[in-house]
C-alpha cells in the first residue's frame, strides 16, 4: 500500500468513507493492491548473507 501511495498510484479521492466513518477502498485501488501483493510474493529478491 505505501509503495502505491509512493509512485503516486492511488489518490485520496480513492478512499470511501462510510456513513459510519469506516474507510474503505474503492474497487479498482483494491484490484491495483491485490496485483501489488502478488508481484512482491511471487518476485524473486537476491539477498546476500554474510
Amino acid at each position: 500500500m505505501i509503495q502505491l501511495l509512493e509512485e503516486k498510484t492511488i489518490w485520496i479521492s480513492d478512499f470511501i468513507i462510510t456513513e459510519n466513518y469506516h474507510v474503505k477502498l474503492d474497487e479498482n485501488v483494491v484490484k491495483k493492491l491485490i496485483e501489488k501483493i502478488n508481484s512482491n510474493f511471487n518476485g524473486k529478491y537476491n539477498y546476500k548473507i554474510q
